[in-house]
């Protein structure tokens, strides 16, 4: 039945804690969730009761499934859902295309889903019911004591083939007298509930009431807790439940209270003084502490909702920001920020003390990954320059430090890479001058990323050191240093020293499965995929950051893995990569992310190239190259560079032959300052093939026995055999 339903709810989430094998456990895990085996699979979620991590976890155990079977996943009342799971469902609804699964959803009128615009999503409207419908309804309704005819034409027109707002007005009219109903009939659902409670006893009202402070479903010993007479309470949930306000639900822990609709809840609430209302919420937040100390980790969020609609602020802000700090950890951005947001409003409701105005820097300095990992760092920028002024106020040398190592951090989003450098260098001084280690470490580490920006690769390996040495003192986040080591990485394979640079991001990757960051082996993963397409080896590339989009959990996480296997695709499929990279360039340059934007110009522009569009594809690259010769981003103008020199080719007239010589002349010059071989070895030959068709052959031989000796020495993947076929054609002297 459905207490042992919720028995084996509590025992398959247990199990997924423990962190069993998805595919192997799959049906064992699908079993003690209702999920039957058979062609008629149906597993019902309520994002009511399931958020987040959860909800992945359990859609990933159907989708296992989905090798055998036809999958429906149905989630009801999705206007109700949170923002990770609205982003998790988007990324699925992605997914499901060649998959047989089917992805059911109910919403009210008014609601979006992200997933809406895409061919193969449709949506439903409900029509309203008709009136002989409506008319049935009104009559199953008051069986015993059936209604005028009158009124029962009255409710019907009222209701307008709404089943709540007919059942409501049904129940009302049932208990009053009929004509007074058919004189005064509210005119709204709201109006209608807010009546009916108003005719409860007194004490009964007061409980829904308090009951309403607790949400749409609530556990029995909570509303013990916070009402008025807990010797009166059965009674009045027995009125409760007769009126249909309320009803019992058996669960695992005891039992469970359930508002018939949340409209109902809504309107009781909306009855409540608001200094009642606030004690309420603080008497709750105070029961769940008690009940919950063991696990209280488990509760910051519906503590945070209570504190946060009381009175006592202070408590609100230290279970908001708890709250915050736990969907940082499981990488839910979108939540995180909505409890950021909320402890921001509450800290202008507090003195304005110097330990105030540093806690409230503190939280603001915690929120990188929050914004990045939703590509909002734009608005982190105007968040971090409204706080300098108290920021610089506090008189804290560790606080300022790593302040500017944020704004420093925006910088490099944006493509500011000197700017950023000056910030980045500041904040690492101010950290060690105030022992504030893990605040260098991020700034040692900022200052790779924008090394390799300007395509100073050498500088960027150079600079892991000086981010360990701190680290040693004091360990900076796992994030921190798994970007440390994974720019290094990414730093050597462009160098081409790609086992190297492969082993550092492995050694990241390991440090982010101990953590069981999702978020964190993503990002190896993909950075270990653009080093395998450095070397030439797109196929093991893509296989790499398919399994990194498999991974990310977050908006940015997803783009950037899928940016990866877009470059890869370039070079195996140019249209399929076409069509990838265009949204990835429009969604890069929305959010103002400058290197990003850039390095998937080049890629799109080098799959439009080898995709036979030719004009598109020197438009995209000339823009590349502006953008980049502006902020000094060495590396992403050579590579732009180059390929306009591939572009001009096939070129007929000398003018464009010249200028495509050009091209290759730049790449070469910014290559050798970057210290990219393997850019240098594909710029070599692409200038032994212009040389070769414009019959310099001496120089043709030069250039493309440069870059066999380099590709052989790399045992870069297929430009050997490029370098030597070209080299065949080149006539005997």
């Amino acid at each position: 039945g459905d207490a042992g339903k919720l028995v084996a709810e509590k025992v398959a989430a247990e199990l997924i804690q423990l962190g069993l094998d998805s595919a192997r456990h799959a049906p064992y895990l699908l079993q003690l969730l209702g999920v039957k085996e058979g062609t008629e699979t149906l597993s019902t979620l309520s994002p009511e009761t399931v958020k987040g991590r959860t909800l992945e976890t359990l859609l990933q155990l159907a989708l296992c499934q989905a090798r055998q079977h036809t999958i429906v996943i149905a989630i009801e009342d999705i206007h109700w859902i949170d923002k990770s799971s609205e982003e998790f469902l988007a990324m699925l609804a992605d997914s499901l295309t060649g998959v047989p699964v089917l992805l059911v959803t109910t919403a009210r009128p008014g609601y979006s889903p992200p997933w809406l615009g895409k061919s193969y999503a449709a949506q439903l409207a409900l029509r309203v019911l008709t009136n002989d419908a409506a008319t049935q309804i009104v009559e199953a309704t008051v069986q015993r004591s059936p209604l005028h005819a009158a009124l029962t034409q009255a409710i019907v027109e009222k209701a307008e083939g709404n089943p709540l707002f007919l059942e409501e007005l049904t129940l009302a009219a049932s208990t009053q007298n009929q004509l007074d109903v058919l004189r005064a009939m509210p005119n709204t659902i709201q109006g209608v509930l807010a009546a009916r409670i108003d005719r409860l006893p007194e004490a009964a009202k007061r409980t829904l009431q308090a009951a309403s402070v607790l949400g749409r479903e609530f556990p029995l010993h909570l509303l013990q807790a916070i009402c008025d007479s807990t010797a009166e309470l059965p009674h009045h949930l027995t009125a409760l439940k007769h009126e249909e306000f309320l009803f019992e639900r058996p669960a695992a822990t005891g039992t469970t209270l359930v508002f018939k609709h949340v409209l109902t809840q809504n309107v009781a609430y909306e009855g409540l003084l608001t200094a009642r209302r606030q004690t309420l919420h603080e008497i709750a937040a105070q029961a769940v502490e008690r009940n919950g100390a063991e696990r209280l980790e488990e509760h910051y969020e519906l503590l945070a909702h209570h504190y946060s609609r009381s009175a006592n602020v202070e408590k609100a802000i230290d279970y908001l920001e708890l709250a915050n700090l736990k969907a940082i950890k499981a990488n839910a951005a979108a939540d995180a920020q909505i409890h950021f947001e909320a402890v921001l409003e509450l800290y202008g409701k507090l003195p304005d003390t110097r330990e105030n105005r540093r806690r409230r820097i503190a939280t603001l300095l915690q929120q990188v990954p929050v914004y990045l990992l939703q590509l909002k760092l734009t608005q982190y920028e105007q968040l971090l320059y409204a706080h300098q002024p108290i920021a610089e106020s506090i008189e804290d040398d560790g606080l300022l430090g790593r302040f500017y190592g944020c704004v420093g951090h925006a910088h490099w989003f944006m493509g500011r890479n000197d700017e950023g450098l000056d910030c980045e260098r500041k904040a690492a001084t101010l950290c060690e001058k105030a022992g504030e280690m893990a605040g260098a470490a991020f700034a040692y580490t900022l200052m790779q990323y924008l090394h390799w920006n300007k395509g100073d690769f050498g500088k960027t390996v150079e600079l892991e050191a000086e981010a360990t040495r701190v680290q040693a003192v004091a360990p900076a986040s796992l994030r921190v240093h798994m970007w440390s080591l994974s720019i290094s990485g990414r730093a050597l394979g462009t160098m081409g020293q790609f086992d190297r640079g492969l082993e550092k991001c492995r050694l990241a990757m390991a440090a982010g499965e101990a953590a069981s960051d999702p978020s964190i082996v993503c990002e190896c993963l993909w950075k270990m995929a653009v080093i395998l397409i450095d070397k030439g080896a797109a196929d093991n590339a893509a296989v790499h950051a398919k399994r990194a989009i498999e991974l990310g959990p977050t908006t940015a996480d997803k783009a950037w893995a899928q940016f990866a296997l877009a470059w890869a695709m370039a070079r195996m499929s140019p249209q399929t990569s076409v069509q990838l990279l265009e949204p990835l360039h429009r969604l890069f340059g929305s959010a103002q992310q400058g290197p990003m934007v850039a390095w998937v110009g080049c890629a799109l522009g080098e799959a439009y190239l080898r995709a036979g569009d030719r004009t598109a594809a020197i438009h995209t690259l000339r823009s590349v190259v502006e953008q980049t010769h502006r902020s000094g981003m060495k590396h992403f103008e050579a590579t732009a560079q180059r390929l306009l020199g591939e572009a001009g080719i096939d070129a007929q007239d000398a003018d464009a032959r010249a200028a495509a010589e050009g091209h290759f002349a730049r790449a070469l010059s910014l290559l050798q300052m970057c210290g990219s071989e393997p850019d240098i070895a594909r710029t070599c030959i692409g200038l032994g093939e212009l040389m070769l068709r414009q019959g310099k052959t001496r120089d043709a031989a030069g250039y493309l026995r440069r870059a066999l000796e380099i590709s052989q020495r790399l045992s870069m993947v297929g430009e050997p055999e490029r370098a030597r076929e070209i080299i065949e054609r080149i006539p005997a002297a």
